[in-house]
């Protein structure tokens, strides 16, 4: 009995670890996605609806608010 919880741990650990490493990955790349839409709209004076076409309007919406943030 030993030998099977232990086995059933480690698969456990192990699909925790792989939902950590894939739910970084997704924040990871959404903090890449809002940074670049700040850059669009500083460097190139991007608009809403140009950066809706490859972003969400979610991510829009927090560069948005980071770069009001940012300016006070």
């Amino acid at each position: 009995m030993c030998e099977i919880m232990r086995k059933y741990s480690e698969e456990v650990a192990e699909k925790a670890y792989q939902q950590g490493e894939e739910a970084g990955k997704e924040i990871g790349q959404r903090q890449a996605n809002i940074a670049a839409i700040k850059n669009m709209i500083i460097r190139f004076r991007a608009t809403k609806e140009i950066i809706l076409e490859d972003y969400t309007e979610s991510e829009y919406n927090t560069a948005i608010a980071e770069l009001q943030s940012e300016s006070r």
